[in-house]
């Protein structure tokens, strides 16, 4: 009778857990499997309702790799994937659930892999890091109940619903956490003391009430939370920008109350720095906060450059133990393609494209979806595809993209180039060389049957970055040496945003080469036919844009005065 209870609590525990895992992952099914040693499968122990109890073979699928291997599985896109069997993941059990995106998580005891926590369709996405983390915490968890049923769950579930309403790692061990906050009294005096600021402030992102809350301070500002669009550094954490000002300059975006009476601390700002703090993604974490500089009239150059090393370190601190790895990668795949560009640009590589993205012009607004300022920040990225992209336009294309874009953060290698980011830009000039190498799946099939899909991109530093525009050029008609010149292309709506954009006027400058053939060296057109629809043999020159331009950046300046132009560049991230 005492067994039986206590499997009957245990079994209570893993139900809720199943359940809870879902619900906090956002995601449409997930279920609990332990290894069977002795028929050397897994079976099912609890599932969401919306599965049925079933067995499962060690040699199949994902659940089978994560079972053998003990490495837990994170896959963006099934259907790309070796292990993808449209008998197994096209009806899943028969319950109508086509698998798209599914995480994985071994449960360890005694040095060996007992169970399986399997999480299906992140209804929002592909499954973030922090899934992983969350779902890594949890599986240890389920080691010490499988053995120990008065484990309490009840304690750690909360702790990982409070996880998701913060950016970052989650902090699973309470000394770790402690430990933290003990040192970062030290690190905001030492900061104080070097930029001779009267008050500097740690403020992290409550994404869940759309809040900053001040994590740690020192000097006369106190503890306090704050809406994103009621604060100085909520202006930099939703724009991705530095924010450095003071009050006797004009006061926008703000009034000149907002400088009086900081917060109740009888702190008027006179001069004011918040810096951005960014995870590998680029998305904002949070921000520092330094306020009032005892010498001299405002924040230098060089009080930017320290605090921006220091949001580098925090940042690492707070995204958890492998940020550092993930850093290593985006910088190794930046400067991959950097050097592959220069080296295709200059020689035969048959295997890569070669683009100049010079420039665009007239882009859309962005107001339709509420970004900021109503301006894009645009960025570009180039993939080779089979087939035209812009025929049969296949629904849920930007989180495909961006599906496959998170997955090469495991990667040092890429499929998917991508240009820098222009801040609050209607007509951003880049003049970067990108190269765009042809997956490995598709070396071998005619240039006929391959597209250069070119994707124009709005940064969002908090949420996913929106997708704007498109255009498609087939490789067989770029030329197999350096085009004489940019030219300017049509961009195409998306086939699900048809209409949010206005890309009537909307241009983007480029030229194309493919690497040769020592057999066919015929082609030296500097034209592209692709869905650019070139509108003219213009060189890319254009005086009134160039003034709008130089008009944005000068009031861009004005309120994010980091640098000579006041903006920040993204790269070495896909």
């Amino acid at each position: 009778a005492a067994r039986l209870k206590k499997e009957k609590e245990q079994n209570a525990i893993f139900q809720e857990v199943v359940e809870k895992v879902a619900e906090l992952l956002n995601a449409e099914a997930a279920e609990l499997m332990f290894v069977d040693k002795e028929r050397g499968d897994l079976y099912s122990r609890n599932i969401t309702e919306n599965l049925c109890h079933h067995r499962w073979k060690l040699a199949d699928g994902f659940m089978g790799h994560a079972a053998t291997t003990g490495k837990f599985v994170n896959v963006a896109d099934v259907h790309a994937e070796i292990y993808y069997d449209p008998a197994l993941h096209d009806n899943f059990l028969g319950k109508g659930i086509i698998v798209k995106n599914v995480l994985c998580m071994p449960v360890w005891s005694k040095g060996e892999v007992i169970a399986l926590i399997v999480v299906i369709n992140k209804k929002d996405g592909p499954f973030t890091t922090r899934d992983e983390d969350i779902l890594s915490a949890i599986s240890t968890h389920v080691a010490v109940a499988s053995i120990d049923s008065e484990q309490n769950f009840a304690e750690v579930l909360e702790n990982c619903e409070k996880s998701m309403t913060q950016q970052g790692a989650p902090q699973w061990n309470t000394t770790t956490l402690q430990r933290r906050k003990t040192l970062f009294e030290p690190v905001l005096k030492g900061m104080g003391a070097l930029l001779d600021a009267e008050s500097t402030s740690l403020m992290l992102l409550d994404e869940e009430h759309g809040e900053l809350f001040v994590e740690a301070t020192e000097g006369s500002v106190p503890k306090h939370r704050v809406k994103l669009g009621e604060s100085f550094a909520g202006w930099t954490v939703e724009r991705g920008l530095v924010f450095n000002k003071v009050s006797s300059e004009s006061a926008k975006p703000f009034s000149q109350d907002m400088y009086k009476n900081y917060h109740g601390s009888g702190v008027d700002i006179k001069s004011i720095l918040c810096v951005p703090i960014f995870d590998t993604r680029r998305k904002c974490l949070g921000a520092f906060e330094c306020i009032n500089k005892r010498t001299g009239d405002r924040f230098d150059f060089e009080d930017v450059q320290y605090v921006q090393q220091v949001a580098n370190y925090i940042a690492l601190m707070l995204e958890g133990p492998t940020a550092e790895l993930r850093r290593v990668l985006a910088l190794t795949r930046q400067r991959t393609q950097h050097k592959v560009a220069i080296e295709a640009s200059g020689h035969c590589k048959e295997s890569t494209v070669v683009c100049f993205l010079e420039q665009a012009q007239d882009l859309p607004d962005a107001d339709s979806l509420g970004s900021g300022d109503g301006t894009l920040d645009p960025y570009v990225t180039f993939q080779i595809v089979r087939g035209d992209p812009l025929k049969d336009q296949e629904l849920g294309l930007q989180q495909k993209v961006l599906a496959q874009r998170s997955m090469v953060v495991r990667q040092h290698v890429w499929e998917i180039s991508k240009s820098k980011t222009e801040f609050v830009e209607r007509h951003p000039k880049w003049h970067e060389t990108v190269a765009v190498p042809i997956p490995a799946r598709l070396k071998g099939l005619p240039p006929e049957e391959l597209y250069l899909h070119v994707l124009l991109w709005d940064y969002d530093s908090l949420k996913e970055d929106n997708l704007v525009a498109q255009a498609s050029f087939q490789l067989s008609k770029m030329p197999r040496t350096t085009a004489r010149g940019a030219r300017p292309y049509r961009l195409h709506p998306i086939s699900e945003q048809d209409g949010i954009y206005d890309l009537e006027k909307a241009r983007i400058w480029l030229s194309f080469s493919r690497g040769c053939n020592n057999n066919d060296m015929n082609e030296v057109s500097g034209e592209v036919d692709g869905k650019g629809d070139s509108t003219s043999s213009s060189d890319g020159s254009n005086a009134s844009g160039d003034v709008k331009t130089n008009a944005k950046r000068r009031e861009n300046a004005d309120v994010g005065g980091s640098s000579s132009d006041g903006k920040l560049e993204v790269t070495g991230v896909n």
